[in-house]
Formats: structure tokens, sequence, C-alpha cells
């Protein structure tokens, strides 16, 4: 299995960048080829190759708790391009087959790479769920915390058991796995769950009214967990998408001014972020109430190239009252360029 840094393994197809359980330094051999499939939105193709791959009697462990978290990866892919009364039997089918695996695995640290991709399933509902909430819809309002509060839980439980299980190691307390995860990947294990668990207090603190202490309680408990990842002087990729949400959960929290701070400590970002990275820039300008600087931030990519960077200029259109034909224009672009849960969640903004 190849080693990979987290920024390799990212899955972006349909609504957002998630980063699952498979990118956190270690990917199956097909990875690539079914991340592909998944970006052009042919997720039927790859459910069936990931089958197909599974129903192999002579799979590896490794092989095969790593095309489970694939098979997730899809199912939570289709589940996001369906209409919001007919996904929970996607979602469910997403993570049937990672609790089967957890209940008949109960040790041993392969069930971590598992029970870190099921927590992300239930953080990518909650995520989903919270942008397109409507306003007085309770239930929903209630079901997307459950999800969010359930993710937390599963996080924080795979972080202690991946720090445990590297400290029994380092002790001499437990035997080698012949195919479990090595030393290095329990250390992605520990760091991507911690940066996953930031991101969710901030997904859950969003889903209070602004202003109000659960909304500012989530944000800064979001903040503390990502200040130690973010403020290192030796970068991976971890860092600097710990950076990126550091950037957002200062706009969030209308400090936009700490974050513009960071901007000049921050450079050399890689290439892989650079739109992400001029999105969260955008963010900031836009929470300082500076819409001309966010558009000048946001003219370094084109239109149509980022969903998060259209995102941003749809805010800026929306703030400053543009006409109805540009506002329609940059929808129109959105939903044409952007899979549909980005549509989804430019239409809901625009009021639609």
């Amino acid at each position: 299995m190849q080693h990979i840094n987290r920024l390799t393994g990212f899955f972006c197809f349909g609504c957002f960048a998630w980063y699952t359980a498979a990118s956190f330094g270690y990917v199956a051999d097909d990875s690539i080829f079914l991340n592909g499939l998944r970006q052009r939105q042919l997720y039927w193709l790859a459910e069936r190759h990931v089958e197909q791959e599974l129903a192999d009697s002579n799979l590896s462990a490794r092989r095969y708790a790593n095309l489970l978290v694939q098979q997730a990866i899809t199912r939570m892919a289709m589940a996001t391009s369906e209409p919001a009364s007919e996904r929970e039997a996607a979602w469910q089918r997403a993570v049937d087959p990672l609790d089967e695996y957890l209940q008949h695995q109960p040790s041993g640290s392969l069930r971590l790479l598992v029970a870190l991709e099921r927590a992300l399933v239930d953080r990518t509902r909650g995520e989903i769920e919270r942008h397109e909430l409507r306003p007085g819809d309770d239930v929903a309002l209630d079901a997307c915390r459950d999800a969010l509060r359930a993710a937390g839980r599963g996080l924080q439980q795979v972080a202690r058991d991946a720090e445990t299980l590297a400290r029994d190691r380092s002790l001499g307390n437990v035997a080698a796995e012949t195919e479990g995860l090595s030393d290095d990947e329990l250390k992605g294990i520990v760091r991507g769950s911690q940066l996953e668990l930031a991101d969710t207090y901030r997904q859950l603190g969003l889903t209070y009214p602004a202003g109000s202490a659960d909304r500012d309680d989530g944000l800064l408990q979001a903040g503390e967990r990502l200040r130690p990842l973010a403020m290192v002087t030796t970068t991976d990729s971890v860092a600097w998408q710990a950076r990126v949400q550091m950037l957002r959960v200062l706009a969030d929290l209308g400090r936009a001014s700490e974050g513009l701070e960071l901007l000049e400590m921050w450079d050399n970002r890689p290439q892989a972020m650079a739109d992400k990275w001029t999105a969260a820039i955008g963010e900031l300008y836009l929470a300082g109430n500076d819409a001309s600087k966010a558009a000048q931030a946001l003219a370094a990519v084109a239109l149509g190239q980022s969903p998060e960077c259209d995102l941003v200029r749809l805010q800026i259109a929306l703030r400053a009252s543009a006409d109805g034909e540009t506002i329609a224009r940059l929808l129109a672009t959105i939903r044409e360029a952007h899979p549909p849960a980005w549509a989804r969640r430019a239409a809901l903004m625009a009021g639609e």
C-alpha cells in the first residue's frame, strides 16, 4: 500500500473537500482511479468496481479495510447527489458495511481506519445538512446537530484509541501486526482525527445563531484544536489544511485582523491548496467588511474553477445587492461548473 500525504488522498466529489480515512497517510492501490470516477460523478461505476474487488476471497486484511473505506466514500458522494427527501437510504448504505466490520473487528489497528471513516460519514452528513437548513425547520436542525455530535464522539474515540495503541507499541506492550497500520500511519490517524474534530466543532457551532454563546463556544473549541496543528515550523499537508480551517474560524468569529496577521506568517502554501486558500482569504476580507479586497483576492482563481471561490463571489454580490442579472449569471456558472450540492447551496444563499 502506497504511503501518501494527506493532500494526495483528498476527495472532492459533489459537495465539499472531504478528507477521508484513506487520506491520512495511506491509500488503496486503485484510489486514484476511483477518485477520478467520483469527480466525474460516475458513482455507479466506482461502486461497481469496489463491489467486484470486495468479492475476491483472497483479499488481505489491509486491502479489505481500504475497500470498505472506498465504498463508504462513494456512497457518501451518491447520498449528496440525491434530493434531501431520498438521502436517508443512501446514508444508511454508506454506514452499514462499516458498522458490520466494527462489530466483528473489536481490536487491531485497521479498525481505527474504518472507525475514522464511520465518524467522517456522520461529520459529512451534518455538514451537508447544515448548509441546506431552512429557517424554522427544527426537525432538520436537530438531525444535523445529532449527526455532528455523533461525529465528534467518534473522532474523539478514534484519537484516544490511536494514541493508546501508539503508546503501547512504543512500550512493547502489544505484538506487531502483520497487516496492521505502521507507526507513521497511526500518527496520521491521530492528527487527522484531531483536524476533523476541529472542523466538526466549527460545523456544530455554526448551527447556532450569530453572537450566541453556543456558536462562539463551538468556534473557539475548533480554534483551540487547530492551533497546535497549524502553528508548526515543519509543515506538511495536515498543517496547511489546519491553517485554511484556522482562517475560516477567525472569519466566522469576526476576527479578520488576526487572520490577516497570520497570512503574513504563512507563505509558500502548496499549489494543491491554492483554491481553498484563496477562498479562505476572501472570507477573511468579507468578515472585515472589505468586499473590494475580497474580490481582488478571488481574481487569482478563474470563475468556474473553484466552487469555494465561486460561493464567496456569490456572497460578495449578495452583500452588494447586485442586480438580478449578475446573480443569475453566478448561479448559472455554479450550476454548470460544479456538482449539484454546490448548486443547491448557492440557490439557498440566493434565497431560491
